[in-house]
């Protein structure tokens, strides 16, 4: 099993919802195991700026599917929840980034690790100093750009995510 880094962000319609039902929808994946989840921020849009903030948070996942196998399979999540690529960097309901796979370095057109642009995101670097080894702490508090935009909306644990999850599930509403 590998460990891998995800980043979920989303500013339309009810965002604690739909990054909710994108971790629902992750989870129920029987080769990903979620390992950590991060708090939820606030936080404001980056690059096209004309929008609503956007809700995010990090995930430690373990899995047994390579890295293209996962790409394909948050990119499902995406369209399973109608997620619409109108505008670079515009408003959207979900939003799933690879941020890390291990120590793989990959430089392809459709996908590329190390996400090329999460040391320049303090909504990846602050989410991640939530679940990341101790160790790492002091590298990515180093990265934290200055202009802010970020703050707490609402702690969260994979605890409470189990019962979220498990209230998604019985309700059977996913979107």
């Amino acid at each position: 099993m590998d460990d891998i880094i995800l980043s979920l962000g989303s500013n339309i319609g009810d965002r604690e919802k739909n990054l909710k039902t994108a971790l629902y929808h992750i989870i129920q994946n029987p080769y990903i195991s979620l390992v950590a989840v991060s708090n939820i921020y606030n936080t404001e849009p980056v690059g096209y700026v004309d929008q609503g903030p956007f809700l995010n948070l990090c995930v430690s996942i373990q899995t047994t599917l390579n890295p293209y196998e996962l790409l394909s399979s948050l990119q499902n999540i995406e369209r399973l929840m109608q997620r619409e690529r109108n505008i670079r960097w515009g408003p959207r309901n979900i939003d799933i980034d690879i941020i890390f796979y291990c120590d793989e370095v990959i430089n392809e057109e459709n996908l590329i690790i190390p996400h090329p642009r999460y040391k320049e995101r303090n909504f990846v670097i602050i989410p991640l100093l939530d679940i990341c080894e101790k160790a790492l702490i002091p590298k990515f508090k180093s990265m934290i750009r200055q202009e802010g935009g970020v703050e707490l909306y609402r702690k969260f644990n994979l605890n409470e995510l189990s019962e979220e999850v498990k209230r998604i599930q019985n309700s059977k509403i996913f979107l």
